[in-house]
């Protein structure tokens, strides 16, 4: 593997461990508050790629049903939409 392949690849998986990490977080069921945190930690690889995020966000219900398995859920959704628009975006 060449080694800038192997450099995207373990960056990939250092963003990874810090979702999982995140989503054990005490959120108190605040989709805002794990989204928040999401994009703290994608920014600086979304602004590296030359792509201008804006993030607005309004405040949201408090989701009873939102525990750590699901807050993992959702953030490797975002997460997974982030990194294509990184990877295919022009």
């Amino acid at each position: 593997m060449p080694q800038a392949e192997l450099a995207t690849l373990l960056r990939e998986c250092g963003d990874d461990l810090r979702v999982v990490i995140d989503s054990l977080e005490p959120i108190h069921h605040d989709l805002v508050a794990l989204l928040a945190n999401l994009r703290f930690r994608l920014g600086r690889r979304i602004e590296l790629a030359g792509i201008e995020l804006t993030w607005e966000m309004q405040d949201l219900p408090e989701l009873s049903w939102m525990g750590p398995p699901e807050a993992l859920h959702v953030m490797r959704m975002v997460q997974e939409v982030l990194s294509n628009v990184v990877k295919h975006a022009q």
